[in-house]
């Protein structure tokens, strides 16, 4: 599996960068159409984030480079860069499950985004969550396990998909992945291995050129893969 990862990762690296030396009118047409029946969704504008230094900001007013607060693989919070966007749009509006909690939290991502699910110990597609279910709530302080209370389907505006190094993010205080389940990938695993197919972005490791238009044309290679 491990092989078979390090394979994507250099076949889309390989795309990507051909496209955007060589081809550079097929590179930016693409980051310019976003094309919702894929999928490539996450949150909407108005998803709120904290900032390290105290502050929050809607989610279209995040950018790369700013200090937020992730979740590391031993379930600590701590702070992170944002390094790049796989998604933004601004303008379109697009269909989002809005989850609330039952002390009054609001969630919203898209249907396929993972969040982490207490009662599963394990990150699952938003669509997956049930009533009753348990999400990490993050008080300041600790973490508080808070079950969903009501679960129902939104339109809202701007489509926004931040990328951390950890590859995890608070959002309006809850833990969140920064991946979405796509194709017929498994749902085993798939965070982990999200995060080292999308390590040459998460790291700087290829040169950053997305125009922050659409989806990113790394992300959109590896959704290539899956069709």
């Amino acid at each position: 599996m491990f092989v078979y990862l390090i394979i994507i990762i250099l076949l889309v690296y390989y795309l990507s960068t051909f496209n955007e030396s060589f081809i550079p009118y097929i590179f930016n047409q693409s980051e310019s159409q976003d094309h919702h029946e894929n999928q490539a969704l996450c949150f909407p504008g108005d998803a709120l984030v904290k900032l390290v230094d105290g502050r929050y900001v809607y989610m279209d007013q995040l950018k790369v480079g700013d200090q937020v607060y992730v979740v590391d693989s031993c379930n600590n919070v701590k702070s992170d860069t944002v390094s790049d966007f796989l998604h933004i749009n601004y303008e379109d509006t697009a269909k989002y499950l809005e989850i609330r909690l039952v002390n009054n939290i609001i969630l919203c991502a898209s249907d396929e985004h993972l969040i982490w699910v207490v009662d599963k110990s394990k990150y699952l597609p938003l669509k997956l969550l049930k009533l009753g279910e348990k999400v990490n709530y993050y008080n300041g302080q600790e973490f508080e396990q808070v079950a969903v209370r009501d679960i129902r389907v939104v339109q809202k505006k701007g489509i926004f998909a931040p990328l951390t190094k950890e590859g995890s993010i608070l959002v309006n205080s809850v833990h969140f992945s920064c991946f979405s389940h796509y194709g017929s990938f498994k749902y085993k695993n798939y965070h982990k291995n999200a995060k080292i197919a999308t390590l040459p972005i998460r790291y700087g490791i290829m040169p950053r050129k997305y125009t922050g238009k659409g989806i990113h044309s790394y992300a959109r290679n590896l959704m290539s893969l899956n069709h």
